[in-house]
């Protein structure tokens, strides 16, 4: 029964070997601190994954390290469209707000976060 109930559920979250490639390579890519990279690599994962809102919050962080502050707002905003008043992207939504200058806003994510 177990194994049934694991089975079923791992076809429901299937991913392709496609779409795993490319979050491993995005996350690789931010951590060596290659944002313009991360920020390509996470566009075609959004693109293939548009339910699914860690890309674009991950298109989001390249974004942000990358100084474009407006880009990553918009990126994380689409992402919180997906999953509203999720505690993660508020916090991120939060970063790209204090970079912006708008550190009122930020305040409220924050508290919603918390």
């Amino acid at each position: 029964m177990f194994l049934h109930a694991l089975l079923s559920a791992s076809l429901l979250l299937s991913v392709s070997s496609r779409e795993i490639e490319l979050r491993n390579l995005g996350v690789a890519q931010l951590e060596d601190e290659k944002p313009a990279e991360a920020e390509a690599t996470y566009t075609k994962l959004a693109k293939l994954l548009p339910d699914d809102p860690l890309p674009v919050a991950n298109l989001a962080i390249a974004t942000l390290r990358q100084q474009k502050h407006e880009e990553a707002l918009e990126a994380i905003n689409r992402a919180l469209e997906i999953a509203p008043e999720r505690p993660d992207l508020l916090a991120i939504r939060a970063a790209a707000l204090t970079w912006s200058g708008a550190q009122d806003q930020a305040l409220e994510d924050l508290m919603l976060a918390a």
